[in-house]
């Protein structure tokens, strides 16, 4: 939800779009960030927020921005080679 889904569907969807060089990694690095943003809030949201009434959805939603660029950085990559 936070690791794997965000990477995969940044892939297929570098993938599908046919985008080259520059157009396609920054369709990742966005791709990347909004899916393991999302995934980080929704994990939140299903799992966490009951037992850790102190912490607020944008704390946690905002740790995943490094890594989700990080993630649609790689997938870009790996879908362009």
């Amino acid at each position: 939800m936070t690791g794997v889904a965000p990477f995969a569907l940044t892939y297929i969807a570098v993938q599908l779009s046919g985008l080259v060089d520059v157009a396609a990694g920054v369709l990742g690095l966005v791709l990347g960030l909004a899916f393991c943003v999302t995934g980080y809030a929704g994990f939140f949201v299903l799992f966490i927020a009951g037992n850790a009434p102190d912490v607020t959805l944008i704390d946690v939603a905002m740790r995943g921005v490094g890594w989700g660029l990080l993630q649609g950085a790689l997938a870009a990559i790996v879908a362009r080679s």
